[in-house]
């Protein structure tokens, strides 16, 4: 059999051929992608701030822990708050350095398509590579929320069991009285 002149899809083409199109440049497609990528990428730096914000919480609130009673249980208790804290802020921060350099590339790619007027990557790996960018973008977000939400659950602990123990103290009569000075007899 001869090579296949006639490119009418797909009657003209033999059942044993291989039936791939040929893939199209869409400049209307580059131009979106191009669009999108930074707009994700902006996303992704403002919620670098919201990371960096948990980061602080994070460090004040190891100063705190590190400032309580040196009680072995209580300091435990607090080192798992911190324990399962930190890592989840180092993940989203790792997570959205990394989707912040995918969409660099993929705008870096949309653009060299759109001057070539060929595409330089398949589009279902940009599409792919967007997709990932806005899931990124809500696992950091969860990620930060569930770390910002055990750092507050520790410190309003550490709150009410400084407060406990100050009014446990003052009562027995054996702590300080909370006027600062000493009650009447």
């Amino acid at each position: 059999m001869g090579p296949v002149t006639d490119v009418s899809w797909p009657s003209t083409l033999p059942a044993r051929l291989c039936h791939t199109a040929l893939v199209v440049f869409h400049e209307t497609f580059w131009v979106l992608t191009g669009t999108a990528a930074p707009v994700i990428a902006l996303a992704g730096v403002v919620s670098l701030n919201e990371v960096a914000a948990a980061a602080r919480l994070l460090g004040d609130s190891m100063d705190l822990a590190r400032s309580q009673p040196d009680d072995a249980a209580g300091r435990a208790h607090l080192k798992r708050y911190l324990s399962a804290a930190g890592p989840r802020l180092g993940v989203a921060f790792v997570l959205q350095l990394l989707n912040i350099g995918i969409q660099a590339a993929l705008l870096a790619l949309a653009l060299l398509s759109i001057n070539s007027q060929a595409n330089e990557l398949p589009a279902v790996v940009a599409v792919g590579a967007a997709v990932l960018g806005v899931a990124i973008l809500a696992a950091v977000v969860f990620l930060t929320a569930q770390a910002t939400t055990i750092l507050e659950k520790m410190r309003s602990e550490i709150a009410n069991r400084v407060s406990f123990v100050g009014r446990a103290s003052s009562a027995d009569g054996l702590g300080a009285h909370p006027s600062g000075s000493e009650p009447a007899d």
